[in-house]
């Protein structure tokens, strides 16, 4: 007998995942864009890192805290989407 993944199931469930972290994390990406836009990018780095630790339980990988810290930084808005 030859078992066949239902692949589609796991997609499903994978985007199902990534959506409900989505749900958590983007309120506290949003609150830090409130309280750190236009400071400088270590101090929203430090911020960044903090937040998304206790949230997420482990850490962004460094070139996506730069990539959003900048962002914040400069007043721009990070939303978090499935697929990227």
């Amino acid at each position: 007998m030859r078992l066949e993944p239902n692949w589609a199931g796991i997609e499903a469930v994978g985007q199902q995942a990534v959506a409900a972290f989505n749900e958590k994390m983007q309120p506290v990406l949003d609150e830090l864009h409130g309280q750190y836009k236009g400071r400088p990018i270590d101090v929203v780095r430090q911020a960044l890192v903090r937040e998304w630790r206790k949230v997420a339980g482990e850490d962004l990988p460094d070139p996506m805290v730069t990539t959003i810290a900048t962002q914040i930084s400069e007043g721009k808005s990070v939303e978090l989407r499935i697929g990227g």
